[in-house]
């Protein structure tokens, strides 16, 4: 198993197609909630467990669950299995 800090686009598809991976696994939302003043189910959950988590609808948030949606896009065209991951929250419940 293998861990990289990417943070471009082009370096994500890059590394992605030059390494056989069976998951890729990014620190960011993978869709917006349906309603913009709600939470997600998911964060819902997060903050009922008392971990913090970060409204989708921050203008900085947002910016960047749009762009992890295109990339994930690109991504899943190739095959590659995507999860949503919180490291904050995983490091708290471990």
């Amino acid at each position: 198993m293998k861990t990289r800090l990417l943070y471009t686009c082009n370096k994500i598809i890059k590394n992605t197609l030059q390494n056989n991976l069976a998951l890729i696994a990014i620190d960011a939302a993978l869709i917006l909630p349906k309603n913009t003043y709600f939470f997600r189910k998911t964060d819902k959950e997060r903050i009922r467990m008392r971990y913090r988590v970060l409204h989708p609808n921050f203008l900085a948030m947002k910016k960047l669950i749009l762009r992890v949606i295109r990339l994930n896009k690109l991504i899943e065209e190739k095959t590659y299995k995507i999860i949503e991951v919180h490291p904050t929250s995983t490091q708290k419940a471990l």
